[in-house]
């Protein structure tokens, strides 16, 4: 359970940052493209892992 709150973190982080990235303006669009991509990823993966992480608070 530590491992998955630890991975929450990182992807929150990730997340923060690429939103900051994308709000500056100075990419290109195929930076954009790419930076909205792995947002899209990440926000996929912190709903999963989310839902693992209550799933396994629930049984503990």
């Amino acid at each position: 359970m530590e491992q998955l709150e630890l991975t929450l973190e990182n992807l929150e982080q990730e997340k923060k940052k690429l939103s900051e990235d994308l709000s500056i303006a100075n990419l290109n669009s195929s930076e954009i493209m790419k930076a909205g991509q792995r947002l899209a990823e990440i926000v996929l993966l912190i709903d999963s892992n989310t839902e693992r992480w209550l799933f396994l608070s629930e049984l503990a």
